[in-house]
C-alpha cells in the first residue's frame, strides 16, 4: 500500500508541483550538478514518504467515494422500477373498473395506498372504485377523495369528485358548493366544468337546494 501511495503522491506531484518525470533521469545522470541531483532526490523522497503513510488514507477515500455514488445510482434505479411498477398498478386498476370488475380494482388499490400512501392518484382512484360498489361505500369514497384533496389540494378533479360523493351521501348544500368553487377556479377549462356541473347526475339531489339554485344561476 505504501508503494501505491507513493506513486500517487508522485502523480499529484506532476499534476501540482510541476514535477517533471525526468527528475527520475536526472537523479542516476552522471552528467548533472550534485545540486540539481539533491534537489530531484529530496522532492521524489519526500513524495514518496508523505504518499507511503497518506496512500492508505486516499485510496480509502477514492473508494468510499466510488462506492456511495454506486449506491446512490442502485438506488435511483430502484426508484425508477418502482416508479414503472406503479404506473402498472394504477393502469390495470383502471383496466379493471372500465370492465365492471370493481372489487379487484379495489384490492389493487387498496394495495397500492397502503404500499405509497402519499400519492393522491392512487387514493383519488380508490375512491372512485369504491362509488362503483353495489351499493356504493360513499363513507370510504369520501375518506379515499379527501386523503387524495390533502395530498394535492389543487387539483380540480380530486376536488370535483369528492363534491360528487358528498352530494350522493347527502352531506350539506355548502360543503358541495365550497368545494365546486374551488374546482371551477382551478380548472383550465373552466366553461367546460361548468357545463359538467349543470349536468352531473351526482348532483341531482340538489336540484331543489336554493343554495345550490343560486351557486348554478351563478356560474
Amino acid at each position: 500500500m505504501g508503494i501505491g501511495g507513493s506513486f500517487i503522491s508522485i502523480a499529484a506531484g506532476t499534476l501540482f508541483f510541476h514535477l517533471s518525470l525526468d527528475d527520475f533521469n536526472q537523479v542516476w545522470s552522471p552528467d548533472k550538478p550534485l545540486p540539481v541531483l539533491a534537489e530531484s532526490s529530496i522532492h521524489i523522497i519526500a513524495l514518496s514518504i508523505l504518499g507511503g503513510y497518506s496512500g492508505l488514507r486516499l485510496i480509502a477515500a477514492l473508494s468510499n467515494a466510488g462506492i456511495k455514488k454506486l449506491e446512490q445510482q442502485i438506488q435511483d434505479v430502484k426508484g425508477q422500477l418502482e416508479d414503472q411498477k406503479s404506473d402498472v398498478s394504477l393502469t390495470k386498476a383502471k383496466t379493471l373498473l372500465d370492465a365492471e370488475d370493481t372489487e379487484e380494482a379495489i384490492q389493487i388499490l387498496e394495495k397500492y395506498t397502503e404500499n405509497r400512501p402519499n400519492d393522491p392518484s392512487g387514493w383519488s382512484l380508490l375512491g372512485c372504485a369504491y362509488k362503483r360498489t353495489s351499493p356504493p361505500r360513499l363513507i370510504d369514497a369520501i375518506n379515499a377523495a379527501e386523503k387524495a384533496t390533502q395530498l394535492n389540494p389543487c387539483k380540480w378533479l380530486y376536488l370535483y369528485n369528492l363534491a360528487c360523493y358528498k352530494s350522493l351521501y347527502s352531506r350539506p348544500s355548502e360543503e358541495v358548493i365550497k368545494l365546486l368553487e374551488t374546482a371551477v377556479k382551478l380548472s383550465p377549462s373552466s366553461e367546460w366544468l361548468i357545463k359538467e356541473i349543470k349536468g352531473e347526475a351526482d348532483f341531482s339531489n340538489l336540484k331543489e337546494d336554493p343554495s345550490f339554485i343560486n351557486f348554478i344561476d351563478g356560474l
